[in-house]
């Protein structure tokens, strides 16, 4: 424990004497944490970009039918609905009634909708990552 100086104020002297490194310090809070180099945080970002522009590819190709899996005729802007493809062709599991029901509703075509465009823009600008993760995992 350190001494106090008398010709040191009390707050000087706490700081010099519990002062340690940085590197130290975060070592200290998480020791089970992985340092990581600028080339792995690299990699992450661009493996996260790129989820995020297939989120994105997904909502315009639905949205405005760009021709890779939605033709411009069924489009969502042209009145076709995104979710009626594959929810009427659910053919087994206990949700296979509802998910049919669901199919082609205007509420279920925007919720899809919104998700996709959500789930990517999340995910292309980093921001609240773990909730698009969960959201991109149940989405999937």
């Amino acid at each position: 424990m350190a001494v106090h100086h008398p010709h040191l104020p009390r707050f000087t002297h706490r700081l010099a004497t519990h002062r340690r490194p940085v590197a130290a310090r975060h070592a200290q809070e998480t020791p089970n944490a992985i340092a990581l180099t600028t080339g792995a945080r690299l990699a992450i970002a661009g493996a996260r970009i790129t989820v995020g522009f297939v989120f994105l590819w997904a909502f315009l190709d639905k949205t405005f039918g760009l021709g890779y899996a939605t033709r411009e005729a069924g489009s969502w802007l042209n009145g076709s609905s995104p979710t009626k493809g594959f929810l009427s062709h659910v053919s087994a599991g206990p949700l296979q009634s509802t998910f049919h029901q669901w199919a082609g509703q205007a509420w279920a075509d925007w919720l899809f909708m919104l998700g996709l465009l959500g789930i990517g823009l999340a995910f292309v600008g980093g921001v609240g990552m773990r909730v698009a993760a969960g959201g991109g995992v149940l989405r999937a």
